[in-house]
């Protein structure tokens, strides 16, 4: 009786052992509040505009936006915050060089690269692209900051 019991319990161990995860849990990402905001602040006086997007963080992401697209930016950022813990913000700002959300430059076709942002501040200063000249955003789209 002692044989089956401890064979019993041997096999209920192994039982459990075999479906355990190999991996330890990892921890649940925090989603980002719904309906991201963002303000921007275009070059030589030429106005704010303020960006929303409404709709879950899933959804947000396939939304591209049209901008005014002839002036740099000098400001922007991402005012959708965390509501919990350090309330960092919770999206970041892609901003494209063309109008549909892509990273080709519309004078010549080429690439270019697109410039993602939570917070810019060039004190008056337009954003540069890696060139080191003046970025002028057409087109911008919301991604989610998830939180672990």
């Amino acid at each position: 009786m002692f044989k089956s019991t401890l064979l019993t319990t041997l096999l209920a161990v192994l039982l459990v052992a075999s479906t355990a995860s190999a991996h330890p849990a990892q921890p649940a990402r925090e989603r980002p509040p719904n309906d991201p905001t963002a303000t921007l602040t275009y070059a030589d006086n030429a106005g704010t505009v303020r960006l929303v997007v409404p709709g879950k963080d899933w959804q947000v992401a396939e939304t591209c936006l049209g901008l005014q697209g002839d002036r740099g930016v000098v400001y922007a950022e991402v005012l959708t915050r965390y509501l919990t813990g350090d309330q960092r913000q919770a999206y970041n700002l892609q901003l494209y060089p063309d109008w549909d959300c892509k990273e080709n430059d519309p004078a010549t076709g080429h690439f270019k690269r697109s410039l993602r942002v939570m917070t810019y501040d060039g004190q008056g200063k337009a954003m540069t692209d890696e060139d080191g000249k003046v970025f002028i955003p057409k087109s911008a789209q919301f991604f989610p900051a998830y939180r672990e």
